[in-house]
């Protein structure tokens, strides 16, 4: 393997043999799962074409750590510290997806170093060393796999197809969906019945083979890996990584996954020390935000007003549970005695602050006034209030 054999044992690298086939077999054999005509002998060529992809990654790294001066010995610890997290890099199907973009691009492609950085620290690997250069192994990489010559004319074909295949798919289900939001009864049966039928598909399928398959199939496998990390199936228990699946699935409107968050957010939330989730937070980490967020909320000491400060960042990060929350709050302050809104208003309570200026403006419960909404109103915009803003130019509007 050029230049890694000098440095590292044939022995100790062949070890990683079984990870790579794993993956490359894993990916093979989901991707084309529904592809009709495929010959034995195709899917064959194909998986070694993978293998030996994946395989070139790992060179281009280790050749990149051995231009920075790594010594055998170092290169032999990296191997044994790494070997896990490699396994459960390639079987992400994001991550195989953007190595073997040369399989599917039929034009000028480069590999997103970037991209692959975020979704190590996704899946809460162990930190890369200072000296690794993501961005170098990238470009080596694709030479690597371009001198190899295993992305052939007819592989690409075998891909090309899949994607059209794919593609396909997609598009029926739109149009079954576009109808089902025109009434059509038999659409939505036949969506139904199409999830349903997939979902017991899905129930039967490794870890494994349900990464693969997420890039094609979607939401519904999310939540399928979801669960496979909630309950130490296949894997250890991780919740964390439970959550980041089952948030993909939610955010496609898969309700088990909505369920589950709930849940374990709850769960989660009551563990958590409170100052992992400030340090967090503060640092613009939007899950964190909103977990804090639901801590003032939910604590014995109601704290209404920092909750709605927290679940309006994380909003802003497009959180939805988080906008959520705040439609609660905002329906919590509607219900608030009109003394109750004074008090908290003269506190600095933006969200009192903007309610009394909507109250003044509609004479709800006091008299209409609107030098006084607009004085409240004022205040609650210096604060952020979006809605205090465009209800201030209402009323100039209308003065």
């Amino acid at each position: 393997m050029d230049t890694i054999i000098s440095t590292l044992d044939s022995m100790l690298f062949s070890a990683l043999s079984p990870i790579l086939e794993k993956a490359a077999g894993t990916f093979i054999g989901n991707r084309f799962h529904e592809l009709n005509g495929i010959r034995k002998e195709q899917k064959k060529s194909a998986q070694q074409a993978i293998n030996r992809a994946f395989e070139e990654w790992i060179i281009a790294i280790f050749n990149n750590l051995q231009a920075q001066e790594f010594e055998e010995s170092d290169l032999r610890q990296f191997f044994e510290d790494y070997k896990k997290d490699i396994e459960i890099f390639l079987n992400d199907p994001e991550v195989a997806e953007e190595l073997l973009k040369p399989f599917f691009a039929t034009t000028e492609y480069r590999i997103d170093s970037h991209l692959l950085v975020r979704l190590w620290k996704a899946l809460k690997l162990r930190e890369l060393p200072e000296e690794f250069d993501a961005a170098s192994v990238s470009r080596a990489y694709l030479k690597r796999v371009k001198k190899a010559g295993i992305v052939t004319s007819e592989i690409r074909e075998l891909f090309l197809t899949q994607l059209a295949q794919e593609q396909t798919v997609k598009t029926a289900l739109q149009w079954l969906e576009r109808s089902a939001k025109q009434g059509v009864t038999q659409a939505q049966n036949l969506i139904s019945e199409i999830k349903r039928e997939r979902e017991r598909e899905y129930e039967q399928l490794s870890l494994d083979e349900l990464l693969i398959r997420a890039k094609t199939d979607g939401e519904q496998v999310y939540y399928f890996i979801g669960l496979k990390y909630y309950q130490g199936k296949e894997v250890r228990k991780d919740i964390d990584i439970a959550l980041k699946y089952f948030y993909q699935a939610a955010k496609q409107g898969v309700i088990d996954a909505q369920n589950r968050i709930g849940e374990l957010e709850a769960e989660q939330n009551k563990q958590r020390p409170l100052t992992e989730l400030f340090m967090k937070a503060n640092k613009g980490e939007a899950q964190a935000q909103y977990l804090l967020g639901l801590r003032y909320y939910e604590d014995e000491d109601k704290d209404i007003y920092t909750a709605l400060e927290w679940f309006e960042k994380a909003a802003e990060q497009d959180v939805v549970e988080a906008q959520e929350m705040i439609s609660v709050i905002e329906k919590y302050y509607e219900q608030l005695p009109l003394q109750t809104l004074f008090t908290q208003a003269e506190i600095g309570d933006k969200q009192a602050q903007y309610l009394l200026g909507l109250k003044y403006y509609q004479g709800t419960e006091v008299q209409q006034n609107m030098k006084l909404a607009l004085e409240w109103l004022y205040k609650a915009t210096e604060q952020g209030v979006i809605k205090a803003q465009d209800l201030i130019i209402l009323i100039k509007k209308q003065e």
